[in-house]
């Protein structure tokens, strides 16, 4: 009987490389984590295909810090928007990871609780002629109020944007209210820390593009280290189902049931606040929350068309120069004036 023998060869591949940040940072519309300087942020490998050798590089203006550990612990020292690139090797090769502007340290940005990924899923939550979800209403819901993570540093809020969807109103002098809140021993709103308002005419919204309305304070407020605090709007006017002439309505996002639920409500003539266990959503503002008392020249992310200059060119987080930007992506946008900022284009 004649003998086959059969090889396999076994190919080796070189690993795909992916990281995250796993520490507790803000959530930001720029899709940034958010940390104040001298706070440790844990990075995690999440390649594939067996590495055994990183190489991680964190880059800024002002200073580049490097590690070799798989899954290292750095305490940035200096103010300013991080790139990360991540190589891993192993003996078939190496591959890099890289996210241009993934970390900032330090300076003010705002946060909300709404990811890159819900974006996408932003929209009034209308319950037909009954009125909005944080917006006129006929439930005599009176007071919306987002709850935030506590600061990973003392840091203070001296504005909030908030995106309206609708601002369509028959009572333009009625004073919309803003107020910031620290937490209550039922984990709800407690004590008022500051507030402010606008008249329902000073709402910003447009069909087009999300457009944000500021909240401004009079002083900036303080927000302790370690501890949770709330943003709540309203009342807002509110007339009947038959004319529709009050629809202000917050863009907000939905999630199934067990997903983030950071919205509590204040019914009216009620004094006490009720986690909204019935609707897992969050609203579409957010507290500009400062980490420093030095301005440093870091740009909010603004959503597209919020300044009057002309754009002279866009580019994506990468520095590549796009003609035909994405709907609710970010880009980075030079205008004719000089100046330069980061967007969510809609």
């Amino acid at each position: 009987m004649k003998e086959i023998k059969q090889f396999v060869e076994i190919i080796g591949k070189a690993p795909t490389s992916a990281f995250a940040i796993t520490s507790d940072t803000y959530t930001t519309a720029a899709d940034m984590a958010f940390v104040p300087a001298g706070v440790p942020v844990q990075f995690a490998d999440k390649s594939e295909g067996a590495p055994t050798s990183w190489e991680w590089k964190f880059t800024s203006d002002s200073e580049t810090l490097t590690s070799t550990e798989q899954n290292p612990t750095v305490t940035f020292t200096k103010e300013g928007r991080y790139d990360v690139t991540l190589t891993t090797a192993n003996a078939n090769g190496s591959n890099q990871a890289y996210k241009a502007e993934c970390l900032q340290v330090g300076g003010e940005m705002m946060i909300w609780n709404i990811t890159e990924q819900e974006i996408d899923n932003l929209k009034p939550i209308s319950y037909d002629s009954f009125g909005f979800y944080a917006g006129s209403n006929m439930f005599g819901l009176d007071r919306f109020a987002e709850k935030y993570p506590a600061p990973l540093a003392d840091a203070t809020v001296k504005t909030v944007d908030a995106y309206f969807a609708s601002t369509k109103t028959r009572e333009p002098d009625a004073a919309i209210e803003l107020a910031i809140y620290d937490m209550a021993a039922d984990g709800g709103p407690g004590k008022v820390l500051a507030k402010t308002s606008l008249k329902a005419s000073e709402l910003k919204s447009n069909a087009s593009e999300y457009v944000q309305t500021t909240f401004e304070f009079a002083e900036p407020v303080a927000l302790a280290k370690g501890k949770p605090f709330f943003v709540a709007i309203g009342p807002f006017p509110y007339q009947g189902v038959s004319s529709y002439e009050d629809q202000i309505a917050l863009y907000c996002v939905t999630r199934n049931q067990g997903g983030l639920c950071a919205t509590w409500d204040l019914a009216q003539y009620s004094d006490r606040w009720i986690a909204n266990v019935s609707g897992y959503c969050s609203m579409a503002m957010g507290p500009v929350v400062n980490y420093t008392s030095v301005a440093n020249g870091i740009d909010n992310t603004v959503a597209s068309g919020s300044t009057k200059h002309e754009i002279k060119a866009i580019y994506n987080l990468c520095g590549q120069q796009v003609t035909t930007p994405e709907s609710h992506q970010i880009y980075i946008v030079r205008y004719t004036d000089g100046t330069s900022r980061k967007i969510m284009w809609k």
